[in-house]
């Protein structure tokens, strides 16, 4: 059976009649999984792995300082900072919306929908002077026989048609049969979204009764029609819910109840859970320790794991973007494109850089200016931009430095450059040189003599 005749049918698979004041016609819409529950995208946020999820990957990305460069032709790139795009994903997307606000809200439908979309709105700043996040469920893509594309999105009941250079489309895997759209989270894993809002309300209900699950009434008699049955019931039922859960239950025509009782733990319920919040991790490619599942987290592994965190689950999402803006939001020929700075996420502990710079420093390949720079700290001037080099590096092949200007005698090893003679280098393959102390290299002391006194009378 389709959505819809699953969703208007006056029967359930299961053969019950639906009444109007049913719980089924005031739940989320959605197809239902394997554990009963409705799948969409908004069900899915009441999960809290999978919210969390989500808000682990935008919220980095929408923080990311973001730039607009021009490839050089050396190969260096060089920072527009007075491009329109500049200013419209790193500072005022639109009228009403933040860069911040805009790609995150942006890089919580990618994950998600595997879809995001916003408006091109042309206007002072040029062809792109705002971006407008279009809400992926309002927005339904056609593509017709000649092969051209449109949008049609639906708001306050009305629809209107953009064109594809209109709106601004990221997509992830996986993709559509034709390649044209991605396939959301709530139809490619919907069985795994269903069970766990299955345990999710489970949870809910357990706590709801009190942590006690139902019973078994037992009567000697037969009631005469299932109306007189439902009321009985339904009357035991009213003694246990609500205020009257811890009021003394009576039992009339001589009924007994006896509880059915299980646990947590008989239901493995905190097990089930805790996978289920693996799988979910899994499935948005983000580490259990993001999301608060730290049995196999260290403090010694922990900083390994934030890296690995930007490189396997941020990377995809970030070349996304790039590839995207280079795409559709930068003019082709001019050699830009867009770049999200991720340094700041990669960084160390304080000692940690301090090292890495000063050997960077020593081995010349940072400046000073360049280190503060990485620091977010302001140049010191001219001074700053110098470049050190080891005394004892020199490309191969450069000629030996002339007599008093430093350096080493070829022949005797001796430094030479200030007019005075050292100590030869120690011959390390034929013995030590003498003068160091030790008693072969010694000088021999005198032997004792009788004192010359001259010769006496």
């Amino acid at each position: 059976m389709d959505f819809f005749g699953q969703l208007f049918a006056a029967h359930g698979e299961d053969g019950v009649t639906r009444d109007p004041a049913d719980d089924f016609w005031y739940g989320p819409v959605g197809l239902p999984g394997a554990a009963g529950m409705p799948v969409s995208a908004e069900t899915m946020l009441q999960a809290s792995a999978i919210f969390s999820c989500l808000n682990v990957l935008s919220r980095p990305l929408a923080s990311l300082p973001f730039g607009v460069f021009r490839r050089q032709a050396d190969g260096s790139k060089l920072r527009i900072n007075n491009h329109p795009l500049a200013h419209i994903l790193g500072g005022q997307a639109s009228g009403r919306h933040t860069a911040y606000e805009f790609r995150g809200q942006m890089a919580w439908d990618l994950p998600l929908w595997r879809n995001a979309y916003a408006e091109i709105i042309p206007g002072p700043r040029g062809p792109i002077d705002q971006l407008v996040r279009l809400d992926p469920a309002n927005v339904v893509l056609r593509k017709f026989p000649a092969g051209d594309i449109a949008f049609d999105v639906v708001e306050n009941g009305r629809m209107r048609r953009l064109r594809e250079d209109q709106v601004w489309h990221l997509k992830a895997m996986p993709f559509t049969a034709d390649g044209l759209l991605g396939r959301p989270v709530a139809e490619t894993n919907r069985q795994l979204a269903s069970a766990i809002l299955g345990v999710q309300e489970y949870a809910a209900r357990f706590f709801a009764n009190d942590t006690k699950s139902g019973g078994v009434i037992s009567i000697d008699k037969h009631f005469k029609t299932p109306e007189d049955r439902e009321k009985y019931i339904s009357a035991i039922r009213k003694q246990r819910a609500g205020s009257n859960r811890h009021r003394d239950l009576v039992l009339e025509f001589g009924a007994k109840y006896d509880r059915t009782a299980q646990t947590n733990d008989e239901a493995q319920f905190i097990q089930t859970k805790k996978e289920s919040a693996v799988e979910v991790a899994s499935i948005f490619n983000v580490p259990p320790h993001k999301i608060g599942i730290l049995d196999k987290a260290t403090f010694r592994n922990i900083e390994q794991q934030a890296i690995d965190f930007v490189t396997d689950s941020l990377l995809p999402h970030l070349v996304c973007w790039e590839q995207a803006t280079a795409r559709d939001l930068l003019p082709t020929g001019q050699n830009l494109f867009a770049e999200f700075n991720v340094l700041g996420l990669l960084r160390g502990d304080i000692k940690t850089r301090s090292q890495s710079y000063a050997i960077a420093r020593n081995w010349g390949w940072l400046s000073v200016n360049d280190i503060r720079k990485l620091e977010s700290m302001n140049s010191i001037g001219p001074d700053g931009d110098v470049y050190l080099q080891a005394l004892n590096m020199a490309p191969a092949g450069a000629p030996a430095e002339p007599s008093g200007q430093g350096g080493r005698d070829a022949s005797t090893g001796a430094k030479k450059g200030n007019g005075k003679d050292h100590a030869p280098l120690p011959d390390l393959f034929g013995g030590l040189p003498t003068g160091y102390g030790y008693e072969d290299d010694a000088p021999d002391e005198p032997e004792d003599e009788e004192p010359d006194h001259g010769e006496t009378d």
